[in-house]
């Protein structure tokens, strides 16, 4: 193979793939073609959404609700009470639009919340409805480098990470990978300033598969090691009260707006909340836009002949031993 293609090369992934395009025309009858298109195409990355089109889309799917509801309630409470009641109320022409604003206000208040608190990188969000997981801990990115004290003392590892779907890490010395056996009584970080650092310890709890920090309730498992769980307690809360409020919301709105008689309105209220919860709510907070990721400046490429060790390694996912 050709040298330029056996070296490790640090560039941005455009920069990248220009330069392997260009290289491709000089390279006719060469191995690397193929796998410089195809390493062009997977790590090309995804233009982003401005946050101005993200926000009129978020816009227009909550005026696309309201006035959709506003049509559907104005109709089921001329329908239902012209069938339970000797007649409908009266003045359904502001009401129903009323009752549909106070509900899309809500449900705009609940999607602001969530584009606040949640995080650029999870997947869920902070403040999901019932029916769907929301986590209660926040992940920090993989630490740079730690430490893992055993009976003889400590051993300094840092990471090695892999480009892939997804991408992998796993801990290492120069030789050797970090196995996280019983001979490992903790682990130790540095965080704060990078000038003078503070260590925090984790002390392993073999039975749960995690190491706890001492004196917190932080955690770094097994399964994802190498991140800082900070359990969010409140997080949950919060989404229980949110849900519980945005029933209230419904059965105040046909209580007092449409007119309907409190126990007629709450089980109508009981029956629109579990339509919203299941089906709506999920669609609408789908749309909600999330605060811009700064992408990775720079990644470290490989290719045949180049470090071999490093490359095998990478080929293989990073088997971690869970205290055997």
């Amino acid at each position: 193979m050709r040298a330029e293609y056996s070296r490790p090369a640090n560039r941005d992934k455009v920069g990248m793939c220009s330069r392997l395009r260009t290289k491709r025309r000089a390279s006719q009858g060469t191995v690397a073609r193929p796998l410089a298109i195809f390493y062009c195409q997977s790590v090309r990355p995804r233009l982003p959404i401005p946050s101005e089109l993200a926000v009129s889309t978020m816009l227009l799917v909550l005026l696309v609700f309201f006035v959709s509801l506003a049509i559907l309630l104005a109709a089921g409470s001329l329908a239902i009470q012209g069938y339970i009641y000797n007649e409908p109320v009266g003045d359904i022409f502001w009401r129903a639009p009323a009752a549909a604003a106070v509900v899309t206000a809500f449900l705009a208040f609940w999607c602001y919340l969530n584009y606040r608190a949640a995080n650029p990188k999870a997947q869920e969000l902070p403040y999901e409805t019932l029916f769907t997981s929301a986590a209660t801990y926040d992940a920090s990115e993989p630490k740079p480098e730690i430490w893992a004290e055993r009976a003889n003392g400590r051993t300094h590892y840092r990471i090695y990470k892999f480009e892939g779907i997804p991408p992998r890490h796993e801990y290492k010395t120069e030789d050797k990978r970090l196995v996280l056996d019983r001979s490992v009584e903790a682990i130790v970080i540095k965080e704060g300033d990078p000038k003078q650092p503070v260590e925090v310890r984790f002390v392993a709890r073999p039975g749960e598969n995690k190491f706890v920090e001492e004196g917190g309730s932080r955690y770094l498992p097994v399964d994802d090691f190498g991140r800082v769980y900070t359990p969010r307690p409140g997080r949950s809360s919060a989404m229980i009260l949110l849900n519980v409020v945005h029933f209230a919301v419904w059965f105040l709105a046909i209580w007092l707006l449409l007119r309907f008689q409190w126990l007629h309105a709450l089980g109508l209220a009981a029956a629109i909340w579990l339509a919203m919860t299941m089906l709506v709510g999920p669609l609408v907070f789908a749309k909600i836009p999330r605060k811009p990721v700064e992408p990775a400046s720079a990644i470290t490429w490989y290719s045949r002949g180049a470090r071999p060790a490093l490359v095998a390694s990478a080929v293989r996912a990073p088997r971690l031993t869970a205290f055997n």
